[in-house]
């Protein structure tokens, strides 16, 4: 992404379909889909705009191979932007504890909680968590993800800057 310093994002979910549907949606020329399906799908117009080539997507199934991820990338000096994290992730941690855990690494990334279930609304996530955090409900619509995962790249970038 041109505009963008950090277009990195962590992805944890452990049903396989999601995480095709994270690399499909937000990293398609890297899963090898044709340009006329993305037209077909996104308009041809969004394929064009400035800003709309892949982010950079790590994928994991369970919380703490996501922890072990951000702590590589900040060891690596090229850290997460973005974490969409699934709220419930039988049998490891679940979403909650993997953002709790993630932020304790990297205090600077942003997390997006995605679920089909309505265990949390968002007040109860944001009284359980320190920063600002975002909720999604399954299924995601694809422009809704680009658009959040470009947003708030940009905001990272943002507050780099100020810091």
């Amino acid at each position: 992404m041109s505009r963008l310093a950090n277009n990195r994002i962590l992805c944890i979910d452990d049903d396989p379909g999601v995480l095709e549907a994270y690399s499909s949606s937000l990293a398609p020329q890297k899963n090898g889909l044709d340009h006329s399906l993305l037209a077909d799908l996104l308009g041809e117009e969004a394929l064009s705009e400035e800003g709309s080539e892949d982010f950079e997507l790590t994928l994991c199934s369970q919380g703490t191979d996501g922890a072990t991820q951000v702590q590589q990338s900040l060891d690596q000096g090229h850290p997460f932007a973005v974490a969409f994290v699934d709220i419930r992730m039988p049998p490891g941690w679940d979403g909650l504890k993997t953002a709790q855990e993630i932020r304790k690494i990297d205090p600077n990334i942003h997390i997006v909680f995605i679920t089909a279930y309505s265990d949390y609304n968002s007040e109860q996530i944001q009284s359980l968590m320190e920063h600002d955090t975002f909720l999604l409900k399954k299924p995601f619509d694809i422009d809704v993800i680009r658009q959040m995962a470009k947003t708030l790249c940009i905001r990272w970038d943002q507050d780099q800057k100020e810091r």
